[in-house]
């Protein structure tokens, strides 16, 4: 029976079309998951190369910051050793 009481006819091929139908749905939906997730992988893929990437070249910028600073300590070590030689010769003709 329905809500409104009235006696409700089964069809026995109708039911059989929905069952054939919810499982063709069915199908669809396992098979689109699975590309979602094929699509998911992919860009999961993509995204750690990018950060490899991205880690690369950071750490490449950061080598070549250090060898600046090396550099930088490298010539005021010489400049002030320059400046050093220099009072000491200059006290040295003083005291000649």
């Amino acid at each position: 029976m329905n809500e409104h009481g009235s006696q409700i006819e089964v069809d026995g091929d109708g039911i059989a079309n929905e069952v054939s139908k919810i499982r063709k749905m069915e199908q669809e939906s396992a098979r689109e998951i699975e590309e979602a997730g094929k699509k998911a992988e992919k860009i999961t893929h993509g995204a750690k190369e990018g950060a490899n990437e991205i880690m690369q070249k950071a750490q490449e910028r950061a080598v070549a910051e250090k060898n600046k600073i090396i550099q930088y300590g490298k010539r005021r070590i010489e400049e002030e050793t320059e400046k050093i030689v220099h009072e000491a010769a200059k006290k040295a003709k003083e005291l000649r």
